[in-house]
């Protein structure tokens, strides 16, 4: 596949590895040309790829992963279906782009290291990722209660000293 994240295209068959430029749904999606004006590899879950595979597929290298009902690019769902979803759900000031700083912060709280969400999310810096991902106030309290429920073992004066208590 390969394309903006919103207009996927699947660029026919080839290697199954998930650690190569991307032929096939096992792969990893590539971005041409991204933002920063490189190419840019996206990995998917294993979730996403198995919702991928069952989806029917051409071997066209132009064919639409989500076309509209002509079989053409659609960004309706982003410009009009999504804030609609969100008004429906009572979300108040949330927008697509939001989704980057939930996807960040998500994998910061599963004990990613900042370096992989960088890459991951296409961040050209680290200092970007540090605004992306935002730990939740109950897992800077797990994190800082790490420290009491760590088991230390501090001997005790006469076992300093060689002796038996």
């Amino acid at each position: 596949m390969t394309g903006n994240p919103l207009i996927l295209r699947n660029t026919g068959v080839g290697p199954a590895s998930a650690t190569i430029e991307t032929r096939s749904l096992s792969g990893v999606p590539t971005i041409p040309r991204s933002k920063h004006g490189e190419a840019r590899h996206v990995p998917l879950t294993s979730e996403v790829r198995a919702i991928l595979a069952r989806r029917p597929r051409s071997l066209d290298g132009s064919t639409l992963i989500f076309p509209n009902s002509l079989g053409n690019t659609d960004l309706h769902w982003a410009e009009k279906d999504f804030p609609e979803a969100v008004d429906e759900a009572g979300i108040k000031d949330f927008r697509l782009h939001d989704t980057r700083h939930t996807f960040a912060s998500r994998l910061a709280m599963e004990g990613v290291d900042l370096l992989p969400i960088k890459e991951l999310g296409g961040w050209k810096t680290l200092s970007m990722v540090q605004r992306y991902a935002h730990l939740s106030p109950g897992h800077q309290r797990q994190a800082i209660e790490r420290l009491v429920t760590r088991v230390v073992s501090v001997p005790r004066p006469a076992e300093a000293a060689g002796r038996e208590p």
